[in-house]
Parts: structure tokens; sequence; C-alpha cells
């Protein structure tokens, strides 16, 4: 069984900035040694001082700790430390058997006779109630909010995450640090070439960006690339046994910009929340794409698909939120919008919805809405927290696997809902 006080220690050592987040104090700690860790930790944390294993060691040692013991204890700290278990999870561990801890000792120092009887319960509901989990997580005064007046008016440097699309980013501005992003479509209706086109404009900007892909191998991951990069098109580049008039040269300019693309990382294969993670602990990416949603493992197995969903929404909310990045995570839709005659979407089809609509933060959908002109495709935000909707109308080529927009941008937003 994991030691969750162990764990919390060895995240706060392997990613000091992220002791802010967490919702625990150092006397809830069992251990004393850990407690006066995480408690040492705070105060440096508040003190804008350095936070690293050599201080702690430093601080540790006594007549009690020789120098050896402290450095076995933070060495055996972070060889165990376990990146896939949620701190989230192991803190509400720790204040769980503190509250029982506390109601133990109580307990054991009352006593109860006929004529304290109605005091005693007084005080005892007094206490109880003291050591109930609030509800309100993440409680700030508002006077502490104009800590964030720096992030405004000034020149975001690369950290903009926009599309390039004039009637999305028109409305959308920027997809902010801490969101969770659906890109939600019908099957091959684009959503994976759209996310794709995402990720590289974002590695173009020397953001570290990482895309985890669960349906395609790392080779059929390069046939889009090299088809976006070189014009050729797909199936020629799949089938084709040689070059025909100036595809040789666009094939090798296509590689060469590939080559350059050093900041986006592709993973392939299936995946857990917590090994998406495990990943950005170690990586520190600056934006995260799955595709797609429904293909990540549950941690556990649930009776029902919705369920575990949820789940695993909530967990790729929590990284954009612990890491203060956007994640993007792709989505299915079932068919119900293909009886509509625009073919238009709503969120209500999303597959195997789970708690999608309340955890993502933006909610773009991508379709088809005539058969006879595949090319064109519409896309809109179907929800913004921090947006209002609009639609707009894109040119998909499916051979190149890129999005382009009309020259002249046609603004289709009548009618739709506007909210705060």
């Amino acid at each position: 069984m994991i030691d969750v006080e162990k764990n919390i220690i060895g995240s706060v050592l392997m990613s000091p900035e992220e002791i802010v987040k967490l919702n625990v104090s150092a006397e809830m700690f069992s251990d004393p040694v850990f407690g006066q860790i995480y408690g040492l930790c705070q105060k440096w944390d508040k003190d804008g001082e350095e936070i690293n294993a050599v201080r702690v060691v430093d601080s540790i040692v006594s007549d009690v700790i020789s120098r050896q013991s402290a450095n076995q204890i933070i060495a055996d700290i972070i060889d165990n430390h376990d990146a896939s278990t949620s701190d989230e999870w192991c803190c509400k561990e720790i204040r769980k058997r503190y509250r029982a801890k506390k109601l133990d000792e109580i307990l054991s120092h009352t006593e109860i006779t006929a004529d304290n009887v109605d005091s005693i319960l007084e005080e005892l509901s007094q206490n109880v109630d003291s050591l109930k989990e609030s509800k309100n997580t993440g409680v700030v005064r508002m006077a502490d909010l104009v800590k964030y007046q720096d992030d405004y008016f000034k020149d975001k440097g690369n950290k903009i995450y926009d599309t390039g699309f004039s009637g999305l980013d028109k409305t959308i501005g920027s997809f902010d640090a801490g969101d969770l992003i659906i890109i939600a479509g019908r099957p091959a209706g684009g959503k994976s070439a759209f996310a794709l086109q995402l990720a590289r404009r974002y590695a173009k900007k020397s953001l570290k960006v990482a895309f985890f892909n669960l349906e395609m191998t790392a080779k059929q991951m390069y046939e889009r690339a090299i088809a976006s990069s070189s014009g050729i098109d797909m199936n020629r580049v799949r089938n084709a046994l040689c070059f025909l008039n100036n595809e040789k040269e666009r094939f090798e300019k296509g590689n060469e910009k590939l080559a350059e693309e050093v900041n986006l990382y592709l993973y392939n294969g299936t995946q857990r929340v917590s090994d998406i993670k495990a990943e950005q602990l170690k990586n520190k990416y600056d934006v995260i794409f799955i595709d797609y949603l429904q293909l990540v493992r549950p941690e556990t197995q649930r009776a029902n698909r919705y369920q575990e969903v949820g789940e695993i929404s909530r967990g790729l909310k929590r990284i954009a939120m612990q890491f203060n990045i956007p994640v993007f995570a792709l989505s299915q839709l079932n068919r119900v919008s293909e009886q509509n005659k625009d073919k238009e979407p709503t969120m209500s089809e999303l597959r195997e919805a789970g708690d999608l609509e309340q955890d993502a933060s933006t909610i773009l959908m991508i379709w088809t809405p005539n058969s006879e002109e595949r090319a064109k495709k519409m896309i809109k935000v179907e929800k913004g927290r921090q947006t209002g909707n609009t639609k707009q109308e894109l040119i998909f080529s499916g051979k190149t696997m890129t999005f382009t927009e009309e020259e002249e941008f046609i603004d289709v937003t009548e009618d739709m809902d506007i909210p705060f």
C-alpha cells in the first residue's frame, strides 16, 4: 500500500511549485519527520526561498537523525515516489487519517455522566463539526485576486493558445492555461487533423507539446504530417512507388520541415490518466493533446461506462489545473445529428459523455453540413466558459489533412446564444 505522506513529500521535492495546491498542513502528518519536512517546505515557499532535497537534509539533521539517516530518508522518498498516484487523493487520505486520529482523541478523553451529558453532547457536536471535511476547497479572498493583474494588458510571448482561424480567435482569443478543451466530431470528420494542426502550430511557437495518439501508429502519424508539410496527396505518400513531377523536391522539403519540429512529442499506444500525468511530471509540457478521450484506459474498471468516462475527464481536468496548462481531448459523437438536415451536432451527442459537459471549459464541434461537399466543414464553439459562442466555415483538404479558411471570414453566429 502506498505511503501517502511519503508520496506527498516526494511530489513537493520533485515539483516544488505544486506545494501551493496541496490542501494539507504539517500537523496532519502522522510521521513527525514528514510533518517537519512539509512544514519547512511550506515556510520556504511562503518566504520565496528555494525548496530542494539538499536543504531538507541539512534542516532535519539533529541529535536524533544523523546526516547519513537524513540522506537515506530523502533518497527513499524520491526513489519510491509514485507519480501516477494523484496528489489530491493523497492529501484527502492524509486529512481523513488526521480527522480519525483527532476524533479518537476527543472520544477517549470524554467522560460522560448523567449530570454532564447535555454539556458533553454540545461540546462533542462543536468538536465533531470542526473535523468535518469542508466542501469549499480553493477558498480565496476577493482582495487576493489582484495578484493576477500582471497577466493582463501585456505581451504574453509564445504562451498564446489560439487556433489561427479568424472567426474562432475573434471569440476565443486564446485558450487558457488550466482549461480542458474538448474537440468533438464524428469518426473520419477531421477532428484528429484539426488537433494535430493546432499541436504543430503551438510547437512552432517553441511551446513543448505532447500529443497522445491512442488509435494510430507512429508511422500513420508520419503519413499525415508529411502530407500536410509537403502538400503531397496522402494516398500518394502511402502507395506511390516512384516520384512524379516535383514530388521528390516537395517530399524532401516536407521532411526538412518535420525535422525542425523538435518541440512536438508523439505518444502512441494505450494510456491511463496516471500515465499521462507521469509523463507531464517528467517532461513539463506546455500543452497536451489526447486523441481520443474514449480510448484512455480507466484506472479501475467500472460497471458503468459513463462513470469511467467521467472519471477520465475529471482526471484530465485535474492535470490541466495542477500543471496550469491547456489540455485538449478529442471525443466522438453519436449518430443523432446525422438525421438532421444541417447535420449540426449538440453537446447531448457526446458519446459516453460522463461529466464531459461539466468538466470542459470549452467544447468545439466539427461536422460536415453537406455530404456532397465534404471539403466544407463547420466548426463551432458549443460551450465557452469564458467566451461566447461562434461558428465558422473551414475548408478541409483530405489529401493533405489540413484546414484553411476562406480569404474573407463570413460570420455565421446569427441567433446563437451568447452566454456570460
